[in-house]
């Protein structure tokens, strides 16, 4: 891994995560995997533990409690033993494969045990529940212990692409969960309560429908700011933008 370095991770605290796993949940156009990671920070009350920079990141921030907050945050668990990637900002396409390097250099560095990334599939009444991949067929017994479906066929892109390509030392697996008739609210329960079971703790997801409509909303007005920002400095590719 040579590439020129665009993107770095800053740690706030000087703990390793022997044996966590990564939950990765990057803004995608059906917000599933975001719905579900924000839900999971706040719910358990995460802890920050580090940012990501990188060159791409629209200076558009987040004011918590009158203190800006940056848009790529990871958070920690030390009681289930969960590291969680959140973040406010799609990752631009020409830094995917810098971005998932340096995340992936991260956790080898932190002893992380494996990566999971979230993501929602493309609605098809065939395949109904959650389904998973793994970089590697050893990494399936995790997915089998708690019974997720192996998916046989299919096209993943993205940051779970390149996670799933350059993870080497590290598993890592995705998990998709199917909308099919349902919302992507329900969606999101459904991969919570996969996780809940897979790391041992209880999360009520009954709210999570209206707390959903305020993070879509928030990432609505965040999508447009940047889309604006864009304009105004007279980028009008936005191949690599996704937008809601």
């Amino acid at each position: 891994m040579n590439s020129q370095k665009t993107t770095k991770v800053v740690d706030y605290v000087k703990d390793d995560f022997k044996g966590y796993y990564l939950i990765e949940g990057t803004p995608s156009p059906d917000l599933i995997a975001t719905i579900a990671t924000r839900y999971l920070v706040d719910t358990l009350k995460l802890v920050k533990v580090a940012h990501l920079e990188s060159q791409s990141i629209i200076p558009i921030v987040r004011i918590n409690n009158g203190v800006a907050e940056h848009p790529i945050r990871i958070y920690a668990s030390k009681e289930h033993k969960i590291l969680v990637l959140l973040a406010d900002q799609i990752i631009d396409n020409n830094q995917l494969f810098t971005f998932s390097e340096t995340l992936i250099e991260w956790c080898e560095s932190k002893k992380v045990k494996g990566i999971i990334s979230l993501l929602g599939m493309v609605p098809n009444n065939n395949l109904q529940g959650i389904y998973g991949a793994t970089n590697k067929s050893s990494a399936h017994d995790l997915l089998k212990k708690y019974d997720v479906k192996i998916l046989d066929n299919g096209l993943i892109s993205g940051i779970s692409a390149e996670l799933l390509l350059l993870s080497k030392t590290i598993d890592a697996h995705i998990l998709l969960a199917n909308p099919g008739n349902s919302t992507n609210f329900d969606s999101a329960a459904k991969l919570l309560e996969l996780i809940s079971k897979m790391f041992n703790f209880e999360i009520n997801t009954l709210p999570l429908e209206q707390e959903s409509k305020k993070i879509i909303a928030t990432l609505k007005e965040k999508m447009q700011q940047m889309y604006d920002q864009q304009n105004i400095s007279g980028n009008k590719d936005d191949k690599g933008m996704t937008f809601i």
